[in-house]
């Protein structure tokens, strides 16, 4: 599939992708089409442990992650888990 997007929004879509919360523009345009056309999680119906965790990742800011952060998040992750 091929789509056009007009200067505007393929500057919307790339400079999304350049704050590094998408991978490419793809993954950009996946989750826009996602979060417009998908059903909302129904948090009721997930495990409460599931649902503590999405909402949390919901609230939180986001915020590019820089060079390391991929390590020291799989450490405290790790720690967490006792591992």
């Amino acid at each position: 599939m091929n789509v056009t997007l007009g200067k505007e929004l393929e500057a919307i879509v790339q400079d999304q992708v350049k704050t590094g919360i998408y991978i490419n523009a793809s993954d950009a345009i996946r989750d826009a089409v996602r979060r417009t056309f998908c059903p909302a999680l129904d948090l009721d119906e997930d495990t409460p442990k599931l649902a503590e965790l999405v909402r949390k990742g919901i609230n939180s800011p986001s915020k590019p992650w820089k060079k390391g952060d991929s390590l020291r998040h799989l450490t405290k992750v790790r720690h967490q888990l006792g591992k």
